[in-house]
């Protein structure tokens, strides 16, 4: 069933008319009704029917509206949103990431380290990071771009980050060309706020790409366009709250406890008393975390033991992860391993390899076929373990954290259908 929905401004001026499906929500109005001229992040925009405001989720068929031909009729209110940048958070806090993507020189890295008010980290250890509190909520913003870690497909990098921040080189007309491609990633696509950046505004006598150009790119793809300058600030705290906008109405009521800012506890910083308390938990998730400590192992395992009802959640298996040199490094199953150890749980969820239920999604989700599909991994616990599991072909490769003597000592079930010293072996096959 189809509605047909008359916006207007409380002044009755007619903002637009628009016929949507019955599954359409509130945002699908909001997005199909825009406002001219350049949005105010400031500003946050609520449809009132029948004198109450509409929860941005809400879908046409919950609403009760008149059949068609007859219209409904909304009012647009326009709601004014602070927030302002603090120096310390309460814990519970949201966390809210951004991912900065785009080209090599573009300024995504001095980008996130202008808007967190930060020396550029040349070693890219330090994830620049703002303690933002908005509308009275604790929100902890990361910025993350590409460079961190280097190489990471982007598909996986913008996975469970809040909004895509796209930036292009006003001064490099092929930086707009390559939009397209980033945008249109399925990864992308799912993203509940998108962003276009052009950056270097500051550099007006080298612009090659003008503000028309620009902004005919983001309405092609339905982004938002901004313009920015990392060397000057120029725009760069609008960007921020307009993303953080979006992303909370996606995040509301999700709230995090622990992160970086219990990197630094230790053991007498301990408290019987949990904050929040053990009833408020829902879950206890555990992936690889650099800054694990035994004040994040106490609180994590009174955390499982008081509240019986919380989800304890691992990220994956892997109780390590290569590095160079024949070095390792102690992956999330090692960290997680700890937790279950004193709390006297093991986890209700692992998420990652070697789910069955994952590898089906991905199969389904890909529209592959297991038979011809080739899982390649370095471990036969989680890499081949996780092909194996929905009957996919499995590769073993050599130059990761298990060694061969390792894989052969493994169940034949556990073993894989080939071997090869490196992933390297499939270069030539694929070009074939």
């Amino acid at each position: 069933m189809a509605y047909r929905v008359r916006v207007l401004q409380l002044s009755g001026q007619l903002l637009g008319e628009v016929e949507l499906m019955e599954t359409a929500s509130v945002v699908d109005i909001l997005a199909a009704i825009q406002r001219e001229g350049d949005p105010d992040p400031m500003l946050k925009r609520t449809l009132v029917f029948e004198g109450r405001a509409l929860e941005a989720s809400e879908r046409l068929r919950e609403l009760h509206l008149p059949s068609l031909p007859l219209l409904a009729h909304m009012h647009e209110i326009l709601q004014a949103q602070h927030a302002e940048r603090v120096t310390s958070l309460p814990d519970p806090c949201h966390l809210v990431q951004f991912a900065l993507v785009g080209g090599r020189g573009v300024g995504k890295t001095s980008l996130a380290c202008s808007y967190a008010k930060q020396a550029r980290d040349p070693t890219m250890v330090q994830i620049p990071f703002v303690r933002v509190m908005a509308d009275d909520t604790p929100m902890r913003v990361l910025l993350r771009d590409t460079s961190w870690p280097a190489g990471l497909p982007t598909s996986l990098f913008l996975f469970g980050k809040d909004a895509l921040l796209l930036v292009i080189d006003l001064t490099d007309p092929k930086s707009l060309q390559d939009v397209s491609e980033w945008v249109q990633s399925e990864s992308a696509q799912v993203m509940p706020a998108k962003l276009l950046l052009g950056n270097k505004a500051d550099m007006a006598a080298q612009r090659k790409v003008s503000r028309k150009e620009a902004e005919q790119c983001a309405l092609a793809h339905g982004l938002a366009y901004f313009e920015t300058s990392a060397e000057d600030g120029t725009g760069v705290d609008v960007v921020g709250m307009k993303a953080l906008c979006e992303a909370l109405k996606e995040r509301a009521g999700v709230v995090i406890a622990g992160g970086e800012e219990d990197a630094g506890k230790t053991r007498e910083d301990f408290l019987p008393q949990l904050d929040p308390p053990s009833k408020e938990v829902a879950a206890v998730v555990c992936g690889a975390d650099y800054a694990f400590n035994y004040y994040k192992l106490a609180k994590a395992a009174n955390y499982l033991r008081q509240n019986p009802d919380a989800l304890f959640v691992a990220t994956n298996p892997d109780p390590r992860a290569a590095f160079a040199h024949g070095a390792i490094f102690p992956a999330a199953g090692s960290m997680w391993s700890a937790i279950a150890v004193a709390s006297g749980r093991q986890p209700d969820i692992v998420c990652g390899k070697p789910s069955e239920t994952l590898a089906r999604h991905l199969l389904s989700s890909k529209h592959l076929s297991a038979e011809t599909t080739c899982m390649v991994g370095d471990r036969t616990d989680t890499d081949i373990a996780f092909g194996r599991s929905v009957g996919m072909q499995t590769l073993f490769v050599e130059s990761g954290s298990m060694t061969e003597q390792e894989m052969m000592q493994t169940s034949r079930w556990e073993r894989p259908h080939y071997v090869a010293e490196s992933i390297a072996i499939l270069a030539p096959l694929l070009k074939s």
